[in-house]
């Protein structure tokens, strides 16, 4: 993680593509990461993981997800289900497929419908924006014809 950057930077050998890749990180996450209080060594020096328990690398942080959703009394939810969120609060965002694909690593569009949701609120945006649209379009249609 480089925090001046802004950015994740998984080397490949951390991803399942084996492909290195950035991952830009939002103005609210970095102000988070900031603010989090870093382990000392027994040197007195910070050491260089960002999520550690009494001090120690957090050996996994899906075990790390499953200790907080048990103790948050959030039943159900598994780590993946992180990435699937990700893809759809962003395609809600308006960000382009590619943008997003490139950000997750998904090498197909085959892949990468797997892992965002249409709900019903998605499908009313829809018609509300056609409405606008509609709503918008219609005098200067009717001007145009009469």
């Amino acid at each position: 993680m480089d925090l001046n950057a802004g950015v994740i930077r998984l080397r490949p050998e951390d991803t399942k593509t084996h492909e290195g890749r950035i991952i830009p990180l939002t103005k609210a996450v970095l102000e988070r990461l900031a603010s989090l209080p870093r382990a000392l060594d027994a040197d007195g020096h910070r050491v260089p993981y960002v999520f550690t328990y009494h001090g120690k690398p957090i050996r996994s942080i899906q075990q790390a997800f499953v200790v907080a959703c048990r103790s948050a009394g959030i039943a159900g939810a598994v780590f993946h289900d992180l990435r699937h969120t990700f893809v759809t609060n962003m395609r809600r965002a308006g960000v382009d497929y590619f943008c997003i694909m490139a950000i997750t690593g998904h090498k197909t569009m085959v892949v990468f419908k797997r892992y965002h949701t249409i709900d019903h609120g998605d499908l009313r945006q829809a018609i509300t924006q056609m409405g606008t649209y509609m709503d918008t379009t219609a005098p200067q249609a009717r001007g145009a014809l009469g």
